[in-house]
């Protein structure tokens, strides 16, 4: 899914590329004040509000980050994916923010990443996807969307290069800016790009195979998509923020059905940045300040509000793990008065 930012305060050495690396060691920023009633749980090294049954030992809830990240992901077993663009790496961690892997740096290379995406034809600002195949045990192979230098890279989970596709272009099986990646059912590779306003579909080798979308806001269209994500049976699924709706479409690429209009009622979309899926076919969709949930019929359920006020502290992403929890980014201003970010989570709805 699309990209979430957090801050990390991990202890010890992680080891990137088979190279030990000091981890960065930076406490947590204080946590906003939240609503005691409010269903969200902070992940940002405090004790949770409610409580939860994913704690560390000691009671705290978990939590991972670093500066500037982009796009995230949830493996089989929990541990987390993340893009930490500033940095140009690939972070892999255990589910209570244990080390696992690190890799990447600035660069054109196999296994180097530009995250800096072209000023001339987006917004400029950093940003990458990651996804993990669900296929493999305990880990599959993990696609990194390299935007700023217009490819797909693949890795095994330590980070170990395996083939990349991809460059610069308008044609089929090229890219202008992937922005991001998800993993199909079957090992199909998906990837969105904000420019060509498209979603590309490849082999597990990065053959291309086919394609929707198209920049316009007909039925199937994309303006600036936010986010690709692929439900259990293969549905392929898009966050259309410059429609201000989600669209779906079929495993054969069969346009279904788009959801939302323009505004802020329940239902309703003011540039959604992301969406994802749950075993029980319930649908999420991050728009602004809230979580928007709807049933399988794409009835409106629920809407989350996230303890946050401004602009600059929208909700950039979440993502629906396999154990149906959902987690959700928010950032908010450190005490040093530079934008940090924290995860928060909502355990599966009853």
């Amino acid at each position: 899914m699309r990209s979430i930012h957090r801050t990390l305060a991990l202890a010890g050495t992680i080891t990137a590329l088979g190279i030990p690396i000091a981890a960065n060691a930076q406490s947590p920023a204080p946590s906003p004040t939240h609503d005691p009633n409010s269903v969200w749980v902070e992940i940002a090294g405090q004790a949770t509000e409610h409580g939860c049954d994913r704690c560390t030992p000691d009671g705290r809830s978990y939590f991972v980050g670093g500066s500037t990240w982009g796009g995230n992901d949830v493996t089989t077993d929990g541990s987390f994916l993340v893009v930490n663009a500033g940095s140009s790496e690939v972070w892999h961690t255990g589910e209570y923010a244990e080390p696992i892997a690190r890799w990447g740096m600035k660069g054109t290379g196999p296994g180097q990443f530009d995250f800096e995406r072209d000023p001339a034809t987006t917004d400029g600002l950093a940003f990458g996807g990651v996804a993990a195949s669900p296929l493999g045990a305990p880990y599959g192979k993990v696609y990194v969307a390299d935007s700023g230098n217009q490819r797909v890279q693949e890795f095994d989970h330590d980070g170990g290069f395996i083939r990349q596709w991809g460059g610069k272009g308008t044609d089929d099986g090229l890219f202008m800016d992937p922005i991001d990646v998800a993993v199909g059912p079957t090992g199909l590779v998906y990837v969105v790009d904000d420019v060509r306003d498209d979603i590309q579909v490849f082999s597990v080798e990065g053959g291309f195979l086919s394609k929707v979308g198209g920049h316009g806001a007909a039925d199937g269209q994309l303006d600036h998509a936010g986010s690709v994500f692929v439900g259990p049976d293969g549905t392929l699924y898009a966050a259309d923020s410059g429609n201000d709706r989600v669209q779906a479409w079929g495993p054969d690429g069969t346009f279904l059905w788009s959801l939302g209009s323009t505004g802020i009622a329940d239902g309703q979309f003011d540039h959604p940045s992301d969406v994802g899926v749950d075993t029980q076919g319930n649908l999420y969709v991050v728009d602004r300040h809230r979580l928007q949930i709807f049933g399988p019929d794409r009835t409106h359920l629920a809407t989350w509000t996230a303890p946050v006020t401004t602009d600059a502290d929208a909700l950039r992403s979440g993502v629906v793990g396999h154990d149906d929890y959902v987690y959700v980014d928010s950032p908010y201003g450190g005490p040093d008065s530079t934008l940090a970010y924290h995860l928060l989570v909502h355990w599966p709805r009853s």
